[in-house]
């Protein structure tokens, strides 16, 4: 049943319906909201996790240290994944989210693609686009605590 509510959002969920699901991570709908979306993922782009190469990229700012990313790459498709790390050092209570502007002026670097690309989140399914060939993570993880991205003009 949760599944089935989760998989009805709309492929671009609304803000407080985000930070719904990533504050009730008690009930592991987090977890069941971003496994569905990254197994669709997988599942139209196979090649690409299968047999695409890993690259970890850089992060610059005052909170660079509490953040992971990394790429899979094949051909002109890629996979951008941001994560936070080590949050409550940075003051992020049980409960809260590490999301918008406590990020400041902490951004990832994405070399590989356009230094202004579209990109698109598949867990918000929002469109953003890279700033000087990255993006802030103020902006990035702005409604959900993590953030999967493809670049717009390789997946649909």
């Amino acid at each position: 049943k949760m599944l089935d509510a989760l998989c009805a959002l709309p492929e671009a969920p609304d803000e407080a319906q985000l930070r719904e699901i990533f504050t009730a991570s008690v009930d592991g709908r987090a977890k069941l909201y971003v496994m569905s979306r990254l197994l669709r993922l997988r599942q139209a782009h196979e090649a690409l996790f299968v047999e695409g190469s890993y690259a970890p990229l850089r992060t610059s700012g005052t909170h660079a240290r509490h953040v992971v990313a990394y790429a899979r790459r094949r051909g002109k498709e890629c996979a951008v994944t941001v994560v936070p790390r080590l949050v409550g050092a940075l003051g992020v209570k049980t409960g809260e989210l590490p999301c918008g502007e406590m990020w400041g002026d902490t951004r990832v670097e994405i070399p590989f693609l356009a230094a202004d690309a579209q990109v698109r989140d598949v867990l918000t399914g929002r469109s953003l686009k890279l700033v000087d060939g990255g993006i802030a993570l103020a902006d990035l993880l702005r409604a959900a605590p993590v953030s999967v991205l493809c670049q717009r003009d390789s997946f649909a």
